[in-house]
C-alpha cells in the first residue's frame, strides 16, 4: 500500500502545483489587462490634454505649438477630402439584380442586362449604344464582347 500512497500523494502535490501555478497565471493575466485599461485611460487623458491645449493655442498667432497646430489642420482638411472621396464612391450606382457597378448614363446592366434607368436618360448623358446580336444587351460603343452573354460584337460596316 506504500506505493499506491506515494504515487496518490505524487499525484496530489502535482495537482496542487497545477492549481497554484493556474491562479498564477489567471492573476498576472488579470493584473496586465488592468494595466492595459490604465494605459488606455492615460492615452485619452494624453489626447484630451492635448485637444485642449490645440483648441487654445491655434488661434494665437506666436504659439510654440504653431507647427503642430499646422500639421492637425493638414490631416483634417486631408479627412475632409477622403470623406469626400468616400461620399462619391458611395454614390456610384449598381445594378440592383446582380450588384455590378453601372456608368451614370447606363439604360441597361452591362453585366447582367437588367433594365436599370427609365427611357429618357438625363441631359449631357446622351452616348451612342450598341445591341448584342445575340441577347439583346445593350454594350457600350467600344465593347469587344458581349458582358451578359460572352458573344464576340462585331461592327456593322455600311457599304
Amino acid at each position: 500500500m506504500d506505493v499506491l500512497e506515494n504515487m496518490s500523494q505524487g499525484f496530489n502535490n502535482k495537482k496542487n502545483l497545477l492549481t497554484q501555478k493556474t491562479k498564477d497565471f489567471l492573476t498576472v493575466t488579470d493584473c496586465q489587462g488592468r494595466i492595459g485599461q490604465l494605459e488606455k485611460e492615460i492615452r485619452a487623458a494624453y489626447s484630451n490634454l492635448g485637444e485642449i491645449v490645440y483648441t487654445r493655442e491655434k488661434n494665437r498667432g506666436t504659439s510654440d505649438y504653431r507647427q503642430q497646430i499646422s500639421r492637425i489642420v493638414d490631416k483634417y482638411e486631408e479627412i475632409k477630402r477622403i470623406q469626400e472621396q468616400i461620399a462619391s464612391v458611395k454614390a456610384k450606382r449598381t445594378c440592383p439584380a446582380c450588384g455590378y457597378e453601372l456608368a451614370e448614363a447606363s439604360l441597361f446592366c452591362p453585366n447582367c442586362g437588367t433594365r436599370v434607368a427609365s427611357e429618357t436618360p438625363t441631359a449631357g448623358a446622351v452616348q451612342e449604344t450598341r445591341v448584342c446580336p445575340n441577347c439583346g444587351n445593350a454594350v457600350s460603343p467600344d465593347a469587344q464582347f458581349c458582358m451578359n452573354c460572352g458573344k464576340r460584337i462585331v461592327e456593322e460596316t455600311t457599304e
